[in-house]
């Protein structure tokens, strides 16, 4: 079903945000990192232990026997039916940091998934406006291609007319129908685009059924950005915006996490404390064999300290902290190229707006000089001065120079939304979703000249 043209945009932008594929993996992300949390809490709460024990104990050599009652040795000389139950509380003292490590680790890998989630969105939004731009510029190519079959269809027509009159060579008729065969088969090549380009952002959108939105897509234009100034060319202000993007926070909370984590492991080198409390109980039930227990304490508490410290092997430990050291490295690795690659982008992004403003301006000079070329040979035409394939291609040319202003007004349009999805990488999806719903993007075309 096609989806409303003041809303398309908008539609759009909420099943990518809801649906596209890389965001919900951030999302899983962020849960298993959430998880990670919680257990890392967990470490620093007591640790309960519950037993219960209901055995038989068979002695049949008629010889006094050691048995184990629950966690007490004692003598028999015959067959006893015991029960015992214990309840016992742990907490630990010391760990040499690797709770307090993990802790850390665990906190910094819940900014980093959301941090990705977040460049997550900021790409799959940007990669929308610049296939939803594409497939806009290729259903005005297949209009103007549509207008030029149909005029060659004329031109080639009036050449067979005055062939069959003996006006016309057998050379213009073929160059005639030549012109018409390669206007055809340009549309057959910009059909197969535009199929490709509404299945790449069906696939973007990340939903079943997709193509049925993407297909729906009318002439709606991109909406410009809130105003910002791209003109700063500082580097401590470039260093600024590029320490900000969610790209480069994730990178470094994950250096952040690596860290820790290699801290963590260097803490298991160190002996472990802890404090131990718990409960026992014991209950008996024998064949004239009860006094065998009778000098057993059956309700005690017990409370100790528990001092653990690894002699061997060591060579695991060393193991884990070269995997965790590695692991830091590379992300270190990580961080400094997504500073490298913001750099880049921003540099690009800066470039691409102030270049695409002059770019504009030129092709809207083209645009409005082929409007005066056409009326100048309309009025020509009409006075016999030219002839009717003469005034088809100043048509075209008009056509085309229109075009070419609509789609690099466009690609600026996308070129500033994403500098400034650099300058206010966490407003940016709010301000599409603000400037899309609701409001109804004409072409140019509507407020421009009519050819």
């Amino acid at each position: 079903m096609a989806i409303k043209a003041q809303n398309t945009l908008y539609e759009l932008l909420q099943t990518v945000i809801a649906h596209n594929a890389n965001i919900r993996l951030a999302a899983q992300g962020l849960q298993s990192a959430d998880a990670s949390s919680l257990q890392a809490i967990g470490d620093f709460l007591p640790h309960l232990t519950f037993q219960a024990q209901s055995q038989m104990y068979v002695n049949t050599s008629g010889l006094p026997s050691a048995s184990l009652v629950g966690s007490n040795i004692v003598e028999t000389q015959g067959s006893i039916y015991s029960n015992y139950m214990s309840i016992m509380a742990s907490l630990n003292l010391f760990e040499g940091g690797s709770g307090i490590e993990n802790l850390s680790a665990a906190h910094q890998g819940i900014v980093a998934a959301r941090d990705q989630i977040l460049h997550q969105q900021n790409s799959a939004v940007l990669d929308l406006l610049v296939n939803f731009q594409q497939i806009q510029s290729l259903l005005q190519q297949r209009t103007i291609l549509r207008k030029a079959i149909s005029l060659a269809k004329e031109d080639f027509s009036l050449n067979e007319q005055k062939y069959q009159q003996g006006n016309e060579s057998i050379l213009e008729l073929d160059k005639a129908r030549e012109i018409l065969l390669q206007y055809q088969s340009q549309q057959d090549d910009l059909q197969r685009h535009l199929l490709k380009s509404q299945t790449e952002l069906a696939a973007l959108l990340g939903k079943q059924g997709g193509f049925a939105l993407v297909s729906g897509v009318d002439q709606e234009r991109i909406p410009s950005p809130p105003d910002f100034a791209p003109n700063a060319d500082d580097s401590s202000e470039d260093s600024q915006i590029i320490s900000q993007l969610p790209s480069v926070e994730a990178a470094l909370a994950k250096m952040r996490e690596a860290h820790h984590h290699v801290a963590s492991v260097r803490g298991s080198f160190l002996p472990n404390v802890s404090i131990q409390a718990g409960y026992n109980w014991l209950g008996t039930s024998s064949h004239g064999f009860g006094p065998a227990l009778n000098n057993i304490n059956r309700n005690n508490y017990t409370v100790g300290l528990n001092i653990t410290q690894t002699l061997a092997p060591f060579t695991g430990h060393l193991a884990k902290l070269q995997d965790a050291e590695a692991k830091l490295e590379s992300a270190r690795i990580q961080y400094q190229q997504a500073i490298l690659v913001g750099h880049q982008q921003l540099r690009v992004d800066r470039s691409e707006i102030q270049e695409g403003a002059q770019h504009v301006q030129t092709l809207h000079e083209e645009y409005l000089s082929s409007q005066k070329n056409q009326q100048l040979m309309t009025a020509l035409y009409e006075h016999g001065r030219v002839s009717k394939m003469d005034l088809h291609t100043t048509i075209l040319r008009a056509l085309h120079a229109q075009s070419a202003w609509q789609e690099a007004q466009s690609q600026w349009t996308v070129a500033r939304w994403m500098f400034y999805a650099m300058l206010r990488p966490r407003e940016l999806v709010s301000s599409l979703l603000n400037k899309t719903k609701g409001t109804l993007q004409l072409p140019e075309s509507a407020s421009g000249g009519h050819i």
